[in-house]
């Protein structure tokens, strides 16, 4: 008795089964006896949500389709008006009649405007991955901040004047706006390739899993 499954010779099944009906056939001179286990298959592992070719519950096992790759130009054009509004307009750059200044418009100003408003548009625009993530956030806010005060009246900031005063203003401030433009420039720039290069453009260049 092994496993509770009885086993004999074929000789010993012959006498003790004279005249009990047709036997299992003999295997190798073997003779199996007991019961005959039958195994039915098991259904496999559910897939996406569902088994045995069912269909998927809602919420279960589903994945989100993904955005349309592309150039978001509403909102880069949204981001370019508004980053000209919120940095021309305060600095007298842009004509308007509710702010002046006392140290006419730099020749150097309007094109380091216009850039930042480009690469702004630009950071804006790209269409990321995860949209819910901002990809080089900190360099894009830091670098368009650090424009407005680059190409701001050096004696109407009241923060600089409280600093170092008018003379200072004017000594000091002043010839440093221009570099501190250019830094400005570097940190938009370097925010808009971070955020380019994990961009998301469509199946082509998905990253498979695990890699």
């Amino acid at each position: 008795m092994k496993g509770g499954v009885a086993v004999s010779t074929t000789s010993e099944a012959g006498q003790g089964r004279a005249g009990s009906g047709p036997s299992r056939p003999a295997e190798a001179g073997v003779a199996v006896e007991g019961p005959v286990v039958e195994r039915t298959a098991e259904p496999g592992p559910a897939v996406d949500g569902r088994a045995d070719g069912g269909s998927p519950e809602a919420g279960e096992g589903t994945v989100s389709a993904p955005q349309p790759p592309g150039f978001r130009w509403v909102a880069a054009a949204c981001a370019g008006v508004l980053t000209a509004v919120v940095i021309g307009v305060p600095t007298d750059i842009i004509a308007n009649s509710w702010f002046t200044r006392e140290i006419p418009v730099r020749m150097w100003e309007y094109p380091v405007l216009a850039a930042t408003c480009v690469l702004t548009a630009a950071w804006f625009g790209i269409r990321t991955a995860r949209p819910d993530t901002r990809q080089g956030g900190a360099g894009a806010f830091g670098g368009a901040g650090l424009a407005m005060f680059a190409v701001g009246c050096p004696v109407c900031n009241k923060l600089v004047l409280a600093a170092v005063g008018t003379s200072g203003a004017l000594g000091v401030w002043a010839p440093i706006q221009p570099y501190l433009a250019a830094v400005s420039l570097g940190l938009l720039a370097t925010a808009v390739v971070y955020r380019w290069r994990r961009r998301d453009c469509g199946p082509e260049c998905a990253v498979p899993r695990g890699a």
